[in-house]
């Protein structure tokens, strides 16, 4: 957890990357449990599927809407597990 970048962008659920840099020594028996738990259900909890999606300006006219890309921004949580 530790090795998450403090300042990646804040997900759906609003739990910032900092919060879990400095926390990872409280936090980290639970987010493993729900780790393991996913991985011996072999599914991932629900609310971690899903992102906040924003549209990145490429290039062209803005007007355009095929000169934008979808970003998708998981959770920092997501991200954790991701790692496992």
């Amino acid at each position: 957890m530790r090795s998450i970048d403090r300042y990646n962008a804040t997900g759906l659920d609003n739990i910032p990357a900092r919060f879990v840099n400095d926390a990872a020594e409280q936090i980290s028996p639970s987010i493993t449990h729900i780790g393991n738990i996913s991985i011996q259900q072999g599914k991932e909890p629900q609310d971690l599927k899903f992102a906040k999606v924003t549209p990145l300006y490429k290039k062209g006219s803005k007007t355009d809407s095929g000169n934008y890309r979808p970003v998708s921004v998981l959770s920092i949580i997501s991200k954790v597990l991701e790692r496992q």
